[in-house]
């Protein structure tokens, strides 16, 4: 997910409905430049070359989500929200947990990921550990350093 924000003032994006490299375009109404959803970054118009920058998400099931924030609410529209459905049925093992540090990505298959559980790994110079909860089906990423001392997870 990206901040919509740029140089501190909100933009408002749709879907432009074309891919590149297979994943969903935007346009911003305010420029009308036109972004790539994975990374983040203009393709063409006024800000060509830019980059939003990332912000933290997650993809749970909507069971792990509301046991883990049961205070959340929801909103239904016409009884047809469709919170049951699982994103991760009968696919886990086409996904995968996209990482990104400043300029540095990294991608975790799920099936490995989950496997595993704890991968201790680094992300550029940065120390990480992903959990990737095969029961809850949900995955989270941490830096894994105190003061100078690194830390490693089992």
């Amino acid at each position: 997910m990206h901040d919509r924000r740029i140089d501190g003032k909100p933009h408002t994006f749709g879907n432009e409905g074309i891919l590149y490299m297979n994943a969903m375009t935007w346009y911003d109404h305010e420029t009308e430049s036109i972004w790539t959803q994975p990374m983040g970054t203009a393709l063409q118009g006024f800000y060509t070359g830019r980059r939003l920058e990332m912000v933290p998400a997650q993809v749970v099931p909507w069971g792990t989500w509301k046991a883990e924030h049961p205070e959340t609410l929801v909103l239904e529209v016409s009884g047809q929200f469709g919170i049951e459905h699982d994103p991760f049925e009968n696919r886990l093992g086409t996904y995968v947990l996209g990482v990104v540090v400043k300029d540095t990505a990294k991608a975790y298959r799920w099936e490995a990921a989950s496997r595993l559980t704890v991968v201790n790994d680094r992300i550029g110079d940065l120390p990480v550990v992903v959990y990737a909860d095969p029961e809850s089906r949900s995955a989270h990423v941490f830096v894994r350093r105190i003061g100078s001392d690194e830390l490693e997870f089992e």
